[in-house]
């Protein structure tokens, strides 16, 4: 689950262990979905918000919805912990 305060959103993170791979087209909703409503949204339906990480560079992934960019990394301006694009 999401916690719903001032915290950051960690898309692959858990704890200090980071994923090891690429990341495409996340979704976050604003509940829990029913398996109909994963079914269907699955097919044709549309998120809250969805990042579809193809910048390239930078540190906003910008929500293709409109109304949710991220900021990418620890801080606002460009460091050594922000994470890497990659071009597949």
């Amino acid at each position: 689950s999401i916690f719903a305060g001032s915290h950051n959103v960690e898309i692959g993170k858990y704890r200090t262990n980071y994923f090891n791979g690429l990341i495409d087209e996340v979704r976050i909703y604003d509940r829990a979905l029913s398996i109909e409503e994963i079914r269907y949204l699955y097919n044709k339906g549309g998120p809250v918000a969805q990042w579809n990480f193809d910048e390239g560079s930078g540190q906003i992934a910008n929500d293709s919805m409109g109304s949710a960019d991220g900021e990418l990394g620890s801080t606002s301006g460009a460091d050594a912990n922000d994470p890497g694009w990659s071009v597949p």
